[in-house]
């Protein structure tokens, strides 16, 4: 029976082999399988990884950045265009003119009406200017000229009328006084109005005929001359930080143009003031576009009214000549200022500060009480 036993090992090794070469496989087959994928896996994960990274992020990259110029360059074109269209009536021809010539104007005069009788204030102002009136100790007239000094502006102009002399006298030296108190510790009390005296010219002429602000402002053509000016009401005392005039005059150095001073009032007070109507061209100016001498609070375009801080070109005085008498039968320099607006550009700037209507009494009284109080601290 050999040939029975070789068969039988045949068949058991032929068994043996495919157990053996199965179980082998599979586990050669898996082990290898997740060796393989493992390592594969791995090796391209970081490769596909890296690739891609280094590819898609320059891709993007650019793409992006090309796309973020041409959007924001686009936007800022857009943005900026239409800014600059919008801001650019601000800058009068005028400026522009001057600019490129080389030919801005600087202003170093300052014109003070003072001929007026200051009835409200009577009897105190029967022989004595109304502009002397102390607030505590010092005339309301020199806080005025303090304020131009600070502003640059010392070729002082006034415009003076009988009764008056007083205001010459204090801009000029006391001899005898000064000779009293020579040595004294009262001679320091003098120290402001002789550095005001030093830094300043002063020139005077005589309104003859009481016919307004706007007449008041043409006698005092032959002071100016062809020259742009600033004009100081007194009775308007205003304080607290920078000059309005200083203000002022930083804005006309950019602009060249007549420029008033203009605050917030009450809708009921429009009567006592001149009214402004015009488009805020940026925070606190306004590109005017019509003026009102006191009008009837129903009648006023808004409640922004004038006050007694003024910078003017020269052409207003041939627009003084031929502008009507308005409210209350006088030249008004509201009218005047009202044509002038349209045939250049005129400003309106809410001014910085706190203001005091010392032309009235109350006004006179809170600003004197307020001067004392700052001296107090």
């Amino acid at each position: 029976k050999p040939r029975n036993r070789l068969h039988f090992l045949d068949h058991f090794l032929d068994h043996v082999g495919d157990h053996v070469g199965d179980h082998v496989g599979d586990h050669v087959e898996d082990h290898v399988g997740d060796h393989v994928l493992d390592h594969v896996g791995d090796y391209v994960g970081d490769y596909v990884g890296d690739y891609v990274a280094d590819y898609v992020g320059d891709y993007v990259a650019d793409h992006v950045r090309d796309y973020v110029a041409d959007y924001v360059a686009d936007y800022v074109a857009d943005y900026v265009g239409d800014y600059v269209a919008d801001s650019t009536p601000v800058i009068s021809a005028e400026a522009e003119r001057s600019r490129s010539q080389g030919t801005s104007k600087m202003i170093t005069k300052c014109i003070f009406p003072a001929a007026g009788y200051g009835t409200r204030f009577l009897p105190a102002t029967k022989a004595m200017p109304k502009e002397m009136l102390p607030i505590v100790n010092k005339p309301l007239i020199q806080y005025g000229v303090e304020e131009a000094i600070e502003a640059g502006l010392t070729d002082i102009g006034i415009i003076s009328g009988r009764g008056k002399r007083a205001i010459e006298d204090h801009f000029d030296i006391s001899y005898e006084l000064e000779h009293q108190i020579a040595g004294t510790s009262k001679e320091a009390l003098l120290d402001d109005i002789r550095h005001v005296i030093d830094q300043c010219t002063f020139s005077y002429t005589r309104q003859v005929e009481m016919k307004g602000l706007g007449h008041a402002i043409l006698t005092g053509e032959p002071l100016v001359g062809d020259n742009p000016f600033a004009v100081l009401l007194a009775d308007d005392f205003c304080t607290n930080g920078t000059g309005v005039l200083k203000q002022m005059v930083d804005l006309f150095n950019e602009y060249q143009c007549s420029i008033v001073a203009i605050e917030e009032v009450p809708k009921d007070q429009t009567q006592n003031y001149g009214v402004i109507e015009g488009a805020e061209i940026q925070d606190g100016l306004f590109k005017i576009s019509n003026m009102v001498e006191k009008p009837a609070p129903e009648d006023a375009p808004t409640n922004l009214a004038i006050i007694g801080r003024y910078i003017l070109t020269p052409d207003i005085f041939n627009i003084i000549r031929h502008v009507a008498p308005g409210a209350g039968g006088e030249i008004q320099i509201t009218d005047a200022i009202n044509e002038q607006c349209k045939k250049r550009m005129v400003l309106g700037y809410k001014f910085k500060g706190k203001r005091f209507d010392c032309g009235s009494l109350d006004g006179f009284v809170e600003a004197t009480n307020y001067v004392y109080q700052k001296m107090g601290k």
